[in-house]
């Protein structure tokens, strides 16, 4: 071997490896929840970080930016469709109250005591046949037939279960003889064709001598309360 002749040198080029951040926030960000979406967006951006100053060592820089516009677009579709859910929810349980509170209005206001009991929580609250007929009695010898019905606020009440929320609801009816305010107490559950029902706990309908009530011992409205603990403090 000459002096001019070298020996040969072995030269490795260091290989570039797929950024494990880049494939975790592409898999979060395209999963339809915001909270997780919004967190690929954020790891998305990370990982552009780590692959700008890797030299070169880490690659991905394409899925991670696919992560951050991903992450944002499918956050931004689930918190409308969420909204909209919310929206459509309310209208369905608003329903599902209207139609029990009338059918039990309307039925035991006409002597229909086991139709009207159908509209009723028994198994939480249960009452009597007599109860009903009571009620019934009362009603139209006071204030007539039912005429139309409207629900106000609805509010969550306490108690209850997740499977079958309770709810507070203030009503304006229009009876024979004349409107009167009202006040309910529901659950809300779910039947075996995903309907949503309403079962009644207890009812009140204002009056100006006194108000009518099932159950007897109904407790007042949330509002009732309010104002009576104001008044003791006083």
């Amino acid at each position: 071997m000459t002096q001019d002749q070298q020996p040969p040198t072995s030269s490795t080029t260091p290989v570039s490896k797929l950024s494990s951040l880049a494939v975790l926030a592409i898999i979060a960000a395209c999963i339809p929840c915001p909270p997780v979406s919004l967190v690929g967006c954020v790891l998305g951006l990370m990982a552009l970080s780590r692959i700008r100053n890797s030299g070169g060592l880490l690659r991905g820089r394409k899925l991670a930016r696919i992560a951050v516009v991903a992450g944002l677009l499918v956050s931004l579709g689930g918190m409308i469709l969420m909204e909209r859910l919310a929206d459509e929810l309310h209208v369905w349980r608003k329903q599902a109250i209207t139609e029990s509170l009338h059918g039990f209005l309307v039925e035991a206001g006409q002597g229909n005591d086991a139709e009207a009991l159908a509209h009723w929580d028994l198994a939480g609250t249960p009452i009597s046949v007599s109860e009903v007929q009571a009620f019934g009695t009362e009603l139209t010898q006071r204030l007539g037939q039912l005429k139309s019905l409207q629900v106000g606020k609805i509010s969550p009440a306490t108690g209850g279960s997740l499977m079958q929320p309770p709810m507070q609801v203030w009503l304006l009816l229009e009876f024979d003889g004349g409107s009167r305010n009202g006040s309910s107490r529901l659950i809300i559950e779910t039947s075996g064709d995903f309907n949503l029902r309403a079962r009644i706990q207890n009812l009140k309908i204002e009056d100006v001598d006194l108000d009518i009530t099932i159950p007897a011992s109904a407790s007042a409205s949330p509002e009732d309360d309010a104002d009576e603990a104001e008044s003791s403090k006083s």
